[in-house]
């Protein structure tokens, strides 16, 4: 919600408590200001608090800073009438967890608040991978993410990451260690006329279905994004994937392997979305272009496909991926909940596909998925993929199913 200077102007009504105007104490709401009066008289009983001097009207307001300022009006609702203090009881049964949450702090909430937004993520994962006796495993992994304000145009992020698992895979240092910092970068908002432009080690992925690229962190570069009218968009960025294994098509045993990218995306209405890609290593004989396209039929029912060709040392490789889902668990809705069915079949070597139904190289298999909010910001997922053959000899692999079950927990 915005932080209006309406807002508090409907408290001062709402508690009656208009006094005689004093010094401003605000240097970005002058006198001659339509809320002068209002400002200076809720701050004058102590409702509401400004910012080193300045009010900062135009903010964003989050819920903790609204259930700041009802605890205050609940704090001089005994000066109020009926009418208002009824409005107060409303007031307060809409912040009630912000306010438990608060506690005693809730008196210096809008000065002790910090200029990071902190976010956080922690799976449990089990997963059977049908490869041999004794593959089951139990994974667990914990996010911490923190954004900050530098201006109104940059803000820096940093996100740290910490694995707790047998084969710990892409997320495991050469030094052994399973905590890292997986992203850390700048994001500034309209460089070079872009919408935005990242800089710094950063995450990213490509395609409808985002299996392209798809990187969890821990590539090194720079990206951004530009809209080329209303409909469409451009993404271009240039990173080192090398800190993440570089796939078998790279310059054996090296350090980096630098790769260029561009996609557009066009949305032809709300129904139908169109994209194309091209990728190419800044140093191999390789590159890799495709499409793609979603289209919603309606509310609950999307269907989705990625198509890419990889060409390298003359040989071509098609890779098809196309999934049919119906709704989707949403974590702020207990009981809501999603299913897909999909059928992926990679005849290339794919650069850090994303492995959320473990599709590996050269490998075709279908997948079902089932997802249901099981409390607020706890999400159950489940994937099953089956009939799992060689891409191109079209022999069974040897894990002929994947099972995978997990818990996330939002926070």
């Amino acid at each position: 919600m915005k932080k209006t200077l309406i807002v508090t102007l409907a408290l001062v009504f709402v508690l009656g408590l208009a006094g005689t105007a004093f010094a401003n104490p605000y240097s970005d709401v002058p006198a001659g200001h339509w809320a002068y009066k209002a400002v200076n008289d809720l701050t004058k009983v102590g409702v509401v608090e400004g910012y080193q001097g300045k009010y900062r009207g135009n903010d964003n307001m989050t819920r903790y800073e609204m259930a700041a300022i009802t605890a205050r009006a609940m704090a001089k609702a005994d000066k109020a009438d009926a009418a208002s203090k009824a409005t107060i009881d409303k007031l307060a049964v809409e912040f009630s967890k912000e306010l438990n949450d608060l506690g005693v702090r809730v008196a210096k909430l809008e000065k002790n608040q910090s200029s990071f937004n902190w976010k956080g993520d922690y799976r449990m994962r089990w997963i059977d991978a049908d490869a041999a006796d004794g593959d089951t495993s139990t994974q667990h992994r914990l996010r911490l993410s923190a954004t900050a304000k530098v201006n109104d145009d940059v803000t820096a992020y940093v996100r740290i990451m910490a694995f707790d698992h047998k084969n710990l895979g892409q997320y495991q240092t050469a030094e052994g260690k399973d905590m890292e910092i997986v992203d850390i970068n700048a994001n500034w908002k309209g460089l070079l006329g872009s919408d935005s432009m990242t800089f710094g080690r950063f995450s990213h992925k490509m395609g409808q279905l985002g299996y392209y690229l798809d990187s969890t962190g821990k590539i090194d570069g720079f990206k951004g994004t530009w809209s080329l009218g209303d409909k469409t968009k451009l993404n271009v960025g240039f990173a080192d994937f090398g800190i993440i294994n570089a796939p078998a098509v790279g310059p054996s045993g090296a350090d980096s392997f630098e790769i260029g990218w561009a996609e557009v995306s066009h949305n032809f209405s709300d129904k139908l979305k169109v994209s194309a890609l091209y990728v190419k290593p800044a140093s191999y004989d390789y590159k890799v272009i495709g499409g793609g396209f979603t289209y919603a039929f309606d509310k609950d029912w999307a269907l989705a496909a990625d198509f890419q060709q990889e060409k390298a040392d003359g040989v071509n490789l098609d890779d098809t991926h196309a999934r049919l889902s119906y709704k989707g668990a949403k974590a702020s809705e207990v009981g809501s909940w999603g299913a897909f069915f999909e059928y992926a079949k990679f005849e290339g070597i794919q650069l850090e596909t994303g492995a959320s139904t473990n599709i590996g190289a050269n490998t075709k298999q279908m997948t079902v998925s089932y997802s249901t909010t099981l409390a607020k910001n706890v999400v159950f997922d489940s994937y099953y993929s089956f009939d799992r053959k060689d891409a191109i000899g079209g022999a069974d692999k040897a894990d002929k199913t994947y099972t995978r079950a997990q818990v996330n927990f939002l926070f």
